[in-house]
């Protein structure tokens, strides 16, 4: 089983993966977490994402996020893999910096097609995707990357689960019921 939980920053994917991560561990269930990997780039190299990413920095963080769910799946000792913002969420990040700065590089077709080939190929890997939704009251730059996420989502024509602000404190058991299946 792979599980992936996607949404824009601060809308609770690494509690709510944590927490699942928990549940299956206390099964005992091999598995692995794959963590936040833009969080984790800011905290080692002491950057604001939002506010200083590159294209590079982009690139490293699809990158990383994936080989890590290679590593660990080729890895006997876990059965499956939780993953604390999949590739698409970085995706959404990425489109959102680079779109701002694409009228100054018409020849990125190339590379835009290539990178969608790539995230929606990588996210139909996933047994289950929950997407969650912003706070009510959330700020413009989460709105922003929610809607690019939602157009992603929309786009790639990925099978998803939306988890509603509105059920918020019950999203721990919505994800443990729709896993039934995989329990």
């Amino acid at each position: 089983m792979k599980l992936a939980f996607i949404g824009a920053h601060k809308t609770g994917k690494t509690e709510l993966a944590e927490r699942i991560y928990t549940y299956f561990s206390e099964i005992p269930h091999p598995i692995y977490l794959v963590k936040n990997i833009a969080g984790e780039i800011e905290k080692t190299e002491g950057i604001n994402l939002l506010k200083q990413s590159t294209r590079q920095i982009q690139e490293r963080i699809l990158e990383k996020q994936i080989i890590q769910e290679i590593q660990f799946a080729a890895s006997l000792d876990y059965w499956d893999i939780i993953s604390d913002g999949a590739p698409l969420s970085h995706y959404a990040y990425f489109r959102g910096i680079e779109r701002e700065k694409e009228n100054e590089d018409k020849n990125n077709g190339k590379y835009w097609d290539s990178l969608d080939n790539i995230v929606k190929a990588w996210m139909y890997s996933y047994n289950k995707i929950f997407k969650l939704d912003p706070r009510q009251r959330a700020d413009d730059s989460i709105i922003k990357i929610d809607i690019e996420i939602n157009n992603l989502l929309k786009r790639f024509d990925i099978r998803h689960v939306r988890l509603y602000d509105k059920d918020r404190l019950n999203w721990e058991n919505i994800v443990k019921k729709e896993l039934g299946s995989f329990l």
